[in-house]
């Protein structure tokens, strides 16, 4: 992978900060996934439902650089609905 300057050889076991980028992105979704739970006062067995929700959301809001969300990257226009509620997603998945 010379062209694109990825490295090839993986990190030792243990190794610390070794890809900081991934690990900024799963703690930034661990957090949102602990903060749907809490504002929607469900327990940790829903963790799937919050992940739906935090991912689905956080494709809307805009990034930094592009001004633009990537579903409006994807789809040329804005959302217009509303976001979703971590509760009403449970619910959903639940009741199906």
């Amino acid at each position: 992978m010379d062209s694109f300057s990825i490295p090839t050889r993986h990190p030792s076991p243990g190794a610390e900060d070794k890809c900081p980028v991934i690990k900024r992105n799963v703690n930034s979704a661990l957090a949102g996934f602990r903060a749907y739970l809490a504002s929607g006062g469900l327990p940790n067995c829903f963790w799937p439902c919050a992940g739906r929700c935090f991912s689905g959301n956080d494709c809307l809001d805009t990034r930094r650089g592009t001004h633009k969300s990537p579903y409006e990257l994807f789809t040329g226009d804005k959302f217009k609905g509303t976001r979703f509620v971590t509760a009403c997603v449970s619910t959903r998945l639940l009741l199906q």
